[in-house]
């Protein structure tokens, strides 16, 4: 994901939202840390009340087999949480929803940690 500069806004979009470009760093700074967290095992309960929370968001098997959904309530921009569940063991990811790059995968579910 490349850092925005003031150059990817028109004018006008610059006077009307009042952008500063510290003010896009930042964001992009707090977006690179919430996909450098790494990926965490959750229990059966914390999967069901994420699921239970919201609609669930894009709610799908992948074709590596691995049930998922996104949580519908996003950090920031296109930042929110990822849950994955495959044979019995359940993940959470903070992904980038435009990037499928960032998407859980099956190496996520075999390299997840259950410590907090």
């Amino acid at each position: 994901m490349a850092a925005l500069t003031l150059a990817d806004f028109t004018p006008d979009q610059i006077k009307r939202f009042g952008i500063t470009q510290r003010e896009l760093d930042e964001a992009h700074r707090r977006e690179r840390s919430y996909l450098a967290e790494p990926v965490k095992e959750i229990d059966r309960a914390q999967w069901d009340d994420m699921l239970g929370c919201l609609p669930p968001e894009n709610w799908h098997t992948t074709r590596e087999g691995i049930e998922v959904f996104f949580l519908a309530e996003y950090q920031t921009g296109t930042i929110t949480q990822q849950f994955g569940h495959f044979n019995g063991k359940r993940i959470v990811k903070h992904v980038d929803v435009a990037d499928k790059s960032t998407w859980i995968t099956m190496e996520d579910m075999v390299n997840a940690s259950n410590e907090d």
